[in-house]
């Protein structure tokens, strides 16, 4: 790396440390390499142990400088990378939330800051995607990703790289540009130990409806054998895991020493679970093990993300990629003496395999090629790399088809980019570019359970920005295809309706109250779907199964949030009719620990200010307020609010807010943001001419500002010049629609710094001074100015054209990381204003 040149793809054994790429990125950097300035490592979305978040970790325990987005813990999904374009950066994220940033549709973001995220992924990173396997649609796209920008490179130099490093453990190492082990590095002590770990495979045909039985007491005869040893059973479907759980809790032995690892589970029982695991002995030194067996079941989420080691393994059979995730779970260090795995084979067909779109038999194949003499088969990481090598049509014959996907068209990218408009026809989903085309029936949903939703009756904009503050977050979701969670909506109405007759016959409280929503489907865009009050929900348990599932609304690719007194999840975290919980939610935040960046209290204001908006909310953990939704009155009087603060920043918060601690002098913050954005432009490398672009632009971006209507709305005293920022702000009606981006763009049209620019550089400077709030994509509002709305349509019209033409010169992702350049200099500025020049 230390030459700027980075392989295509990493295919090292499972057990070998992939993730230390960071450190060695992160080295590289430190000794003046000329790579990336961030890393963006993408896990899937199952992942459970996360390994990428720790290893982060540790390096910016090492150098508090770097940049950190995590998916936990208290660097989780904040918007602290985004601040500084200049600076080194790892994000950890998953396949949908990055990939729905980089394609202007972010998850959870707001269509202001859409833009930023996607110039900040799409240029000067490296992506990093873990298990590249999983998602070959995704890998497609980062490719084409990386082939566009370095096209464009081409012909403007300032535009910084872009590269993608896939990794895997699964036999690839015949693409060109990989990098594998060689000779000498297999020759290493620890990665000799680890390659030829003494594993055997033993095939055993069962009958299909035998499994549940059969796993358990294969396990049992390991543990006979081996008194103290960690076994892992893998199964294919969460049914048949819970079969064989049913089946081993027979035997009460062993009912503190399991662990459940299965998919559609929220995240936070799934974590409990990781952290259940290590207590087994299945994670850490095998030193500080007990002396007590240890069964983990796990279904394809302890495929991936799961550095867990165990002795044993019975597992059923399933695609090559697969098995080979599974048998690097397996003694993965070559510590045990001699491990064995059973794989108990139902005789499946390829027509079973449908699904799969593998081919069973080229499984059975390819393990009868590692079949020695007395019948096992070694499966050592070596072992099955040389079968690889020899075989390769085998393997594809015997692994997942990739889903077709569509190619990513310059038109399509173009639609995604304009994120003015909340509505666009050529605008597609963005799903099948992420994972590919599947089966109408397969795709997803993620349910999140929320003691406190928005009140019934109020407005979708404000729902929406509910959600934006409140943003759902991964530990709280659970996912699943989403005909299941529709069927389990449908059951769940059912069940509360006879709960309820129940209650009226015994005159107890129904278990919903009159009034409230009982649900709100937010689209991927987060924008409200549908919403469900508590009223319709009982309605739908009155109707027939079939009638009920008619009328849930579309839960595809959606985030399902229901209200805590809705239940339907278990203790384990599973979608369950019949259950009351959860037990825990994200309610204000508190049990959630480090993990929730934002915290959520009921307010009632004190009788001094009954009739206004209350003061600030004291909210826990040093959170800071940044919504608050009116949920009861008495007449017109707010008696009740729901505040959300954040406890650091978000992934929607780079807006370089014009509120304030003090007044902030006008003429002082711009000249702030142009020392800023200068020395940025330094840092990055750019030429003096385009910095003298930034630096013109930062000198009038808020000139619009000094508008008598803008002064009156931040409310800035009649005996100081005009103001940039405000400690408190009149009532945003004033403004009446005026935008000052748009003021500032009328005031530098005619400006000399503008004239004295070169012709083909003033378009981007006047273009960085309208969108540096994220408008100006391609339209900005022009109304509400001192000057009439006839006289600046010409202009507003203009600004549509030049987002035209700069989109087509600097491409869909240079032109939003131009941008993301100045908004983070013009934050900087207001949350950090230059020595003295700050008046309270």
């Amino acid at each position: 790396m230390l030459s700027g040149n980075v392989p295509t793809a990493l295919d090292i054994p499972t057990g070998l440390g992939k993730t230390s790429v960071m450190a060695i990125w992160l080295a590289a950097h430190l000794l003046g390499a000329n790579l990336p300035r961030r890393l963006v490592y993408i896990v899937d979305r199952r992942v459970v142990v996360d390994q990428a978040t720790h290893a982060a970790e540790e390096l910016r325990e090492k150098h508090p400088t770097l940049k950190l987005s995590t998916l936990r813990g208290q660097f989780a999904d904040n918007g602290d990378w985004l601040s500084d374009p200049t600076g080194l950066a790892i994000v950890v994220g998953t396949v949908d939330m990055i990939g729905s940033r980089l394609l202007f549709s972010g998850y959870g973001v707001g269509r202001g800051m859409r833009p930023v995220h996607a110039g900040m992924l799409g240029q000067d990173t490296l992506f990093v995607l873990d298990e590249a396997h999983l998602v070959p649609p995704f890998e497609a796209l980062l490719r084409a990703v990386t082939a566009r920008t370095t096209r464009l490179r081409e012909g403007h130099d300032a535009l910084p790289p872009v590269h993608l490093l896939s990794l895997s453990a699964t036999q690839r190492s015949s693409e060109q540009g990989t990098f594998t082990l060689d000779q000498e590095d297999m020759a290493h002590c620890v990665v000799k130990q680890r390659i030829k770990a003494p594993k055997r495979l033993m095939r055993v045909k069962i009958d299909e409806n035998v499994l549940a039985t059969e796993m358990a007491e294969r396990v049992a005869g390991l543990l006979d054998a081996y008194p103290s040893a960690r076994v892992v059973l893998f199964c294919d479907t969460r049914k048949d895991a819970l079969a064989v759980e049913a089946a081993l809790l027979k035997n009460r032995i062993w009912a503190n020493r399991m662990a459940l690892l299965t998919g559609a589970r929220r995240v936070h029982e799934r974590a409990n679970a990781a952290k259940q695991i290590e207590r087994l002995g299945f994670t850490g030194s095998r030193d500080q093990r007990d002396n007590e067996p240890a069964i983990l079941i796990a279904t394809s989420a302890g495929e991936v993300g799961v550095d867990f080691d165990a002795d044993h393994a019975v597992m059923d059979l399933v695609p090559w990629e697969r098995m080979v995730q599974r048998l690097g779970r397996v003694n993965r260090r070559g510590e045990h003496r001699s491990s064995k795995v059973i794989v108990l084979d139902k005789g499946a067909s390829t027509q079973d395999w449908v699904r799969h779109g593998a081919d069973p038999e080229a499984v059975r194949t390819l393990l009868g090629y590692l079949t020695i003499e007395d019948g096992t088969a070694p499966c050592g990481p070596l072992a099955l790399r040389c079968v690889a090598e020899e075989h390769l049509h085998q393997i594809v014959a015997a692994s997942t088809t990739a889903p077709l996907h569509p190619a990513l068209e310059r038109a399509t990218l173009d639609a995604w980019s304009v994120t003015g408009l909340s509505e666009h026809t050529g605008r597609p989903e963005i799903s099948p570019w992420l994972r590919g085309w599947v089966d109408e029936d397969r795709p997803q949903c993620a349910v999140i359970w929320r003691k406190y939703l928005p009140p019934e009756g109020t407005p979708k904009p404000e729902i929406e920005q509910f959600f934006r503050a409140a943003s759902p977050h991964l530990f709280e979701k659970l996912e699943a295809e989403a005909w299941q969670v529709a069927d389990w909506l449908a059951e769940r109405s059912k069940e509360i309706g006879m709960a309820d007759a129940r209650a009226r016959k015994s005159g107890e409280d129904p278990l919903l109250p009159k009034d409230g929503h009982a649900a709100i489907v937010l689209a991927p865009d987060g924008a409200v779907r549908e919403v469900t009050t508590f009223e319709v929900f009982r309605e739908l348990g009155a109707m027939k199964a079939k009638d009920a599932k008619a009328k849930i609304p579309d839960l595809a690719n959606a985030t399902l949030v229901v209200s805590t007194l809705i239940g339907g999840l278990s203790e384990q975290g599973m979608l369950h009719v019949d259950s009351d919980g959860p037990g825990e939610s994200t309610a204000d935040g508190e049990t959630w620990g480090e993990d929730l960046p934002w915290r959520c209290i009921v307010q009632k204001p004190s009788r001094e200010d009954m009739g206004t908006v209350a003061d600030d909310a004291v909210l826990s953990d040093g959170a800071v307020e940044t919504f608050r939704l009116p949920i009861k009155k008495s007449w017109e009087t707010v008696t009740e609010w729901l505040v959300i603060g954040r406890i650091r920043p978000g992934a929607d918060e780079l807006t370089g807010s014009a509120r304030g601690n003090a007044y902030l002098a006008l003429d002082c913050h711009n000249t702030d943001v142009e020392a800023r954005v200068a020395a940025s432009c330094e840092v990055l490398g750019l030429s003096s001419e385009l910095t003298e672009v930034f630096r013109t632009a930062a000198r009038l971006h808020d000139v619009g500002k000094a508008a008598e209507i803008w002064q009156r709305f931040a409310r800035a005293p009649v005996d100081r010049g005009a103001v940039a920022k405000s400690p408190r702000f009149g009532d945003p009606r004033i403004l009446n629609g005026y935008r000052h981006e748009f003021g500032s763009l009328l005031e530098a049209e005619d400006h000399a710094d503008i004239a004295a620019l070169p012709e083909s550089d003033r378009d981007l400077a006047l273009h960085l001074i309208a969108s540096h709030h994220g408008h100006a994509r391609p339209f900005i509002r022009p109304d509400g100015g001192p000057r009439p709305a006839e006289s600046v349509e010409g202009a507003a019209l203009d600004v549509a054209l030049r987002f035209a033409r700069l989109q087509e010169e600097w491409g869909p992702w240079g032109l939003a990381w131009l941008e993301s350049i100045l908004r983070a200099a013009d934050r900087a500025a207001s949350e950090h204003p230059m020595e003295g020049i700050a008046d309270g």
